[in-house]
């Protein structure tokens, strides 16, 4: 008797491989736009002098000058250079009074020089801040008179500043708006990169076959 015996043993075997592909690589670009904006102001033409009017602080805020404050500015390239400037009344349809009092401002003839006050205010000066009470100027120059106070300047150059000034007609102040855009770029750069890893399983077949013979004898 002859036996045959087939045996299938399978056998696997499993490789790993690594792939590093190139670095990926990535711009970022950002840009920022910035805008400066500058106001100068300017005496036009240079011989003409600028006139600011602060009207006096009508009672009962008489007492508290910040009420009465007001400013002379000439930008930021240029300074205050004094004409001169008075405090009382000079013109009667100049400051109407807030509160509508009988006469007072009838007086044409209010006269107080305050040019050395103003001067040591705001001579040299881009800008400076006046008062038009009796309190800032230290006297009252026309009593029942409601006052303010005047300041003719013109805006220089600072080397200008010890040269003789001459007023033409006077003018209100003349302003130019300067704007400058500045744009500002920013680039930012990323690298990535990325590991792959690919598993590979390879399966074989082994085939065993077993023959067995036996043999039988009658007597």
């Amino acid at each position: 008797t002859t036996t045959t015996t087939t045996t299938t043993m399978p056998l696997t075997t499993t490789h790993l491989k690594t792939t590093r592909p190139a670095p990926v690589t990535t711009r970022t670009t950002t840009t920022t736009t910035t805008t400066t904006t500058t106001t100068t102001t300017s005496t036009v033409p240079g011989d003409t002098c600028l006139t600011t009017v602060g009207c006096e602080a009508a009672p009962p805020q008489a007492q508290f000058c910040d009420d009465a404050a007001f400013t002379l500015d000439c930008g930021a390239q240029r300074v205050i250079k004094l004409a001169g400037a008075f405090y009382g009344r000079l013109n009667s349809s100049v400051c109407e009074d807030p509160l509508n009092r009988p006469g007072t401002t009838d007086l044409e003839t209010c006269f107080l020089d305050v040019d050395m006050l103003v001067k040591a205010k705001c001579e040299g000066k881009s800008s400076c801040e006046l008062q038009s009470c009796n309190a800032f100027i230290g006297e009252d120059p026309c009593v029942n008179t409601y006052k303010y106070l005047q300041v003719d300047y013109q805006c220089v150059d600072e080397d200008d500043l010890n040269e003789p000034i001459d007023c033409g007609e006077p003018q209100e102040p003349t302003t130019t708006t300067t704007t400058t855009t500045t744009t500002t770029t920013t680039t930012t750069t990323t690298t990535t990169t990325t590991t792959t890893t690919t598993t590979t399983t390879t399966t074989t077949t082994t085939t065993t076959t077993t023959t067995t013979t036996s043999t039988t004898t009658t007597t």
